[in-house]
């Protein structure tokens, strides 16, 4: 309990929040290898630097927020204490919420997240209905709820902070990895497995927004080329020789002008048209 208190007091609050959001992206990690059982070539070298870069983007999401008002505002004034609590708790739900959906959407499509995810957000009616009748969404919720207003209390007992000159450092950081950071750029070298344990959940749904396309033949039951080439000409010629049946049997059906008795409106002769 004393070194507890001890780290309260010398470890800023900043490093501890940006640990605990690494262990919600590595989660999903985890268990996406353990249940695709991926072998050890997912943690090569240049997997595990790409997931290092994603990992810092997506921890300037976070941050940058929070360094930010810490930035403009002292720490001693009440009201700002109380809007950092709310910051720290929404945040810490967010990313443990993502990283628990993610294990689900592993579970259902062996994949990490991916424009299917996009597809799930644009539809939300349909995708919730089915979510809500599939699985226990009041216990998890509820319990990340519980989660998440505890671990801010403990965290709250955290007096130390990181220094004007490392917070405007990690901000600058966070911002040049923005426009430098591409996943569909890092990953082309990557194999299958290296390439989905390197993904950070947020960063790959941005990246799946953005880039707007999904593998077609890795989700969807596909035929060979050639089989389906014989199936298509077979079909046609089929299609083909059901039209060339009805057109010899269809009948052309003769027409003859009916004529009819007019009166012009002046002379009142009647004629033929």
């Amino acid at each position: 309990m004393h070194r507890i208190n001890e780290w309260k007091r010398k470890l800023p609050l900043e490093i501890v929040f940006a640990s605990l959001l690494i262990l919600s992206f590595w989660l999903p990690r985890i268990y996406f290898t353990g249940r695709t059982g991926s072998d050890l070539s997912v943690f090569s070298l240049a997997s595990l630097k790409d997931l290092f870069l994603f990992d810092l983007v997506v921890l300037g999401y976070f941050l940058i927020p929070w360094l930010l008002i810490g930035l403009v505002w002292p720490k001693s004034r009440q009201p700002l204490r109380w809007a950092f609590r709310v910051y720290l708790g929404f945040a810490l739900l967010l990313a443990f919420f993502a990283a628990v959906a993610e294990f689900f959407f592993i579970e259902e499509f062996l994949s990490r997240y991916n424009f299917i995810a996009i597809d799930y957000l644009v539809y939300t009616s349909e995708v919730l209905k089915n979510i809500w009748e599939s699985y226990p969404i009041v216990p998890i919720v509820g319990g990340l709820l519980v989660f998440s207003i505890g671990l801010t209390w403990f965290l709250s007992g955290f007096e130390a902070r990181l220094g004007k000159r490392a917070k405007v450092a990690a901000i600058l950081i966070f911002a040049g990895l923005f426009f430098l950071v591409q996943e569909d750029k890092l990953l082309n070298g990557l194999g299958e497995s290296q390439r989905e344990f390197s993904k950070n959940g947020f960063h790959a749904l941005f990246a799946a927004y953005r880039n707007n396309q999904i593998d077609f033949e890795k989700f969807y039951t596909t035929l060979p080329r050639d089989t389906a080439f014989e199936i298509a000409i077979a079909s046609f010629a089929r299609i083909s020789r059901t039209t060339k049946s009805l057109g010899a049997k269809r009948t052309q059906k003769s027409w003859s002008p009916t004529y009819k008795n007019r009166v012009l409106p002046k002379s009142g002769m009647s004629y033929l048209c």
